[in-house]
């Protein structure tokens, strides 16, 4: 049996099969794969033993097989996100691709926070945004849910989707997202929220907030509704494998509490929105959950704009922090529509001074004065 090291940098391993992840492709006889149906990864603590993972096989709602690696000591909730995104791509849901950079509009405070800082706000979403855009998704999970109901005889897969429907008409999470577009010089942009954009790798993005979720913002009711339909599918057959194999013991309510399907319905928004071609990095919090993973809740704080009172969580503080978590690196920096030579000359001075000379600066090529 073969042994890998532990790791936490996941890649694009296999691109027919759409797996991102940091192990070798679970699908047999996939050249990017292994061979064997398990194998060994070593323990970050000394002393104790490796921990094999084995080859899942899962149906899908067609009766097509897909494949994941099974931790036999954790249940299949800690990876049933991984294995959706994963099918997603397979299915040529979302896109396997990602922008070389994507970009964060802000004022030139907020450039001089964050390169300051070295960590993004991740701002509070029923303060920021229209709340029908988390109600949105909700609606049409709970849609599909009801769908899954009428052909489905299981006790336990039942109770599951009726839990989640009901859970879902008044979510506690806490949801804190920080925006980003794939455009690195749009109008629309400049209009909405500041006349500078931060460009940055999605990778090292990811990997500096690691417990939030980076992904690019679904437009399209059609593939919304083929999300939904193959998350609620997949959390109901993870539910009955780990209900009849005796894995939910310690956190035997964990399905219910409708994390999971949060953290897919707060990438859901109108067609309307398409043109901001958003990347959204998205941390939700269960209040109840939390604690029963032993795990603390992370800080509240708190900042003024606009005239309100805007709760917000800094990137490097989200729970539990990684020893070898990133710091955030900026790639690029556009000034938007009307800046001049001295702007961008303070602005490199600013930058060569914080230890970011290879930082690129350039201006907006728009047409438009703010």
């Amino acid at each position: 049996m073969r042994t890998f090291r532990n790791t936490i940098y996941p890649d694009l391993k296999c691109q027919e099969h759409g797996i991102y992840d940091v192990w070798p492709c679970p699908w047999p006889e996939c050249k990017n794969g292994v061979s064997e149906d398990s194998f060994r990864v070593e323990s970050l603590l000394e002393g104790e033993e490796p921990e094999v993972y084995t080859r899942r096989h899962w149906k899908t709602l067609s009766g097509e097989p897909y494949f994941s690696w099974d931790r036999a000591k954790l249940p299949n909730w800690f990876s049933l996100p991984s294995v959706v995104w994963n099918e997603a791509r397979r299915q040529r849901l979302v896109n396997s691709a990602v922008p070389e950079l994507i970009y964060h509009y802000t004022s030139i405070e907020g450039l001089f926070g964050i390169v300051q800082s070295g960590h993004l706000w991740l701002s509070d979403y029923s303060y920021l945004n229209d709340t029908r855009e988390l109600s949105h998704g909700a609606n049409l999970v709970t849609e599909v849910a009801r769908e899954l109901l009428v052909d489905e005889n299981r006790p336990l897969a039942i109770d599951l989707l009726q839990r989640c429907i009901k859970e879902l008409q008044a979510p506690v999470h806490r949801v804190c997202v920080a925006s980003f577009s794939e455009a690195g010089d749009s109008l629309s942009q400049w209009r909405a929220y500041g006349n500078i954009a931060i460009g940055f790798e999605p990778k090292d993005v990811s990997l500096h907030a690691s417990r939030a979720n980076l992904r690019a913002v679904e437009y399209h009711r059609d593939r919304q509704r083929a999300l939904a339909e193959l998350h609620l599918h997949h959390m109901r057959e993870a539910y009955l494998v780990d209900s009849l194999n005796g894995r939910l013991v310690r956190i035997e309510d964990v399905y219910f509490k409708t994390d999971r399907l949060v953290e897919l319905v707060a990438f859901f928004k109108d067609a309307g929105f398409a043109m901001e071609q958003e990347y959204r990095l998205a941390f939700i919090e269960h209040p109840d959950l939390m604690p029963s993973l032993g795990q603390k809740a992370s800080a509240k704080r708190f900042r003024v704009s606009r005239g309100r009172v805007i709760p917000y969580v800094l990137s490097n503080e989200l729970e539990p922090v990684l020893p070898s978590s990133r710091d955030l690196t900026i790639k690029e920096v556009v000034l938007g529509p009307g800046s001049d030579a001295t702007l961008e000359r303070g602005i490199r001075e600013f930058l060569v001074e914080s230890n970011m000379r290879d930082v690129e600066v350039k201006r907006s090529r728009v047409p438009y004065r703010t």
